[in-house]
């Protein structure tokens, strides 16, 4: 089972009073903070009605474009989350969020080479964003380039070497590339964070029949 990434959300600008209407109409900003909080809880269906709101407010807003291709993603609406993404980045190229979210679509997709390149694309608009090294480096587990894989995650643990999950995405990519102990290094590393993995204990188990017993 794959550890999906927690996408990041794009919090909307501060809008100045005056342009409220004279109805009372509630900020955009306002509208996308609210939708912001159910995003949060995991109450995605929720947060999808606020982000639209927000967009059909005002259609500009790259925020409100931004956070429902998040939300969309997360709904499994994957056709309609592309649009929004790519909407976004037509209103800013340099939007990393868009560039990672649109990368992971396309790897469950199993478009390889437009994941690589979205995900390409957010690393070198963001260099220590932990979402964007986890994506990339799933996709090189895809791609079967190991070695990269392997690199791209010591560099994510280099941002977070508090998440157990990342040591077991580095454990994968050993095992994958037969270095059986270094596998199982990482997947102790895991295990001192958090015990009760449960993937760690098992690829511990798994590989341990392929190192030698000295």
């Amino acid at each position: 089972m794959q550890f999906l990434p927690k996408h990041h959300l794009k919090y909307g600008t501060i809008i100045p009073l005056f342009l409220l209407t004279s109805c009372g109409q509630r900020l955009v900003s306002e509208i996308i903070y609210d939708g912001n909080q159910y995003y949060e809880r995991h109450e995605y269906t929720k947060a999808l009605v606020f982000y639209q709101k927000a967009l059909a407010q005002d259609p500009n807003s790259l925020s409100a474009k931004n956070n429902l291709g998040v939300v969309l993603n997360e709904l499994n609406q994957t056709t309609e989350a592309i649009k929004y993404l790519t909407l976004a980045l037509k209103q800013d190229p340099k939007d990393y969020i868009a560039h990672y979210v649109l990368a992971s679509i396309y790897l469950k997709q199993n478009k390889l080479d437009l994941a690589l390149t979205e995900a390409l694309m957010a690393q070198s608009l963001n260099k220590t964003e932990s979402q964007v090294y986890e994506t990339l480096g799933r996709i090189y587990l895809a791609q079967k380039e190991y070695p990269l894989a392997i690199t791209t995650f010591k560099q994510l643990i280099q941002i977070d070497q508090y998440d157990d999950n990342y040591f077991v995405l580095l454990a994968q990519a050993y095992e994958f590339n037969q270095e059986y102990a270094l596998a199982r290094d990482a997947g102790n590393q895991a295990l001192e964070i958090n015990s009760d993995n449960a993937q760690a204990q098992e690829l511990i188990t798994r590989v341990a029949k392929f190192i030698p017993t000295p």
